[in-house]
């Protein structure tokens, strides 16, 4: 259940509280956000493109656009923080991306978990609770944006860019698979010319990929097609040349994909005179903006959520 949330077109932040078993199933997530996860108390689970991490108390979760994960909690109850916002959010003064570097600079999956003892709590939990304090959508954007500005100065000073220092737990041959599809979304990703290519079977690929992320394999590939079409959507680049660079094929099967995901057509995602998707001057308050009440809305954001759940 949401004790208190806020959501604008590009910033949504929610602070959850799980009691029962219907408050807790699990979620499955791939989007072109963001995303920070803040315990507050209990625990959760998280698997992130193949890597499982368990988040307690005081730790920090984050996760980049286009990496797949699912989350749920560990043990009921379960608080936390959730906070979603575009990969583009701060390019109206960050001229030298250097903001979102703990998110940009990770490799799918690898160090994804902050630990609690390395950030300053007291200065990120009374941010959260100046959240709570607010009572309207303006005021409560400001207390959103202004604890999300915290909290990633916080983490870039003790973010640990050493890639030694973060285990992967993930066998070699998944960590080739994710790597290769990862590298090639362009290309015919045809599940037998990749098993042959690693030198497994058809059906040992899609168990270790099933066992080990949670879906399919051409559901991964779908979604990763679908999050880079939305960036070069975003920037401009023609419709049908978005297709071929995500490896559709044709602009058809692109055409009615990403419409069946996202709910809208792929021109909807275009700049034009009144969207600014990569947030080039940063955008204003409008009636867009809401403050989600915990009981009318709760089944409707879960189920935008959902949507990006393939049939």
């Amino acid at each position: 259940m949401f004790q208190c949330a806020y959501r604008d077109p590009y910033l949504l932040y929610t602070d959850n509280l799980l009691e029962t078993p219907d408050d807790s199933s699990s979620l499955i997530h791939i989007n072109e956000a963001h995303e920070i996860i803040y315990c507050v108390s209990g625990s959760l689970t998280a698997n992130i493109e193949g890597v499982r991490y368990t988040v307690m108390p005081g730790d920090l979760l984050l996760i980049r656009d286009a990496e797949m994960h699912i989350t749920a909690p560990e043990t009921l109850p379960t608080q936390f923080h959730h906070i979603k916002f575009s990969p583009y959010y701060f390019n109206f003064f960050d001229t030298e991306n250097r903001i979102c570097r703990p998110f940009s600079e990770h490799p799918f999956g690898i160090g994804n978990l902050v630990p609690g003892s390395r950030l300053n709590r007291p200065l990120i939990e009374n941010c959260f609770a100046n959240i709570r304090g607010t009572r309207d959508a303006y005021m409560r954007r400001v207390a959103v944006f202004g604890t999300l500005m915290m909290i990633l100065s916080d983490v870039n000073q003790c973010y640990d860019y050493d890639r030694s220092h973060h285990v992967d737990t993930r066998s070699a041959v998944l960590q080739e698979i994710i790597t290769y599809i990862n590298s090639h979304l362009d290309e015919d990703l045809n599940p037998d010319k990749i098993a042959s290519r690693l030198y497994i079977s058809r059906s040992q690929l899609d168990r270790i990929f099933k066992q080990n992320i949670g879906f399919t394999l051409w559901k991964y590939i779908t979604f990763k097609r679908l999050i880079r079409a939305r960036h070069l959507l975003h920037a401009g680049i023609a419709n049908n040349e978005v297709a071929r660079l995500c490896g559709f094929g044709d602009y058809s099967t692109f055409y009615k994909v990403y419409t069946k995901v996202w709910g809208r057509p792929p021109r909807a995602a275009q700049p034009n005179e009144t969207t600014d998707p990569l947030l080039k001057q940063f955008y204003k308050f409008d009636d867009t903006a809401s403050i989600i009440d915990a009981t009318d809305e709760l089944e409707g954001l879960f189920q935008r959520m959902k949507r990006l759940q393939l049939e």
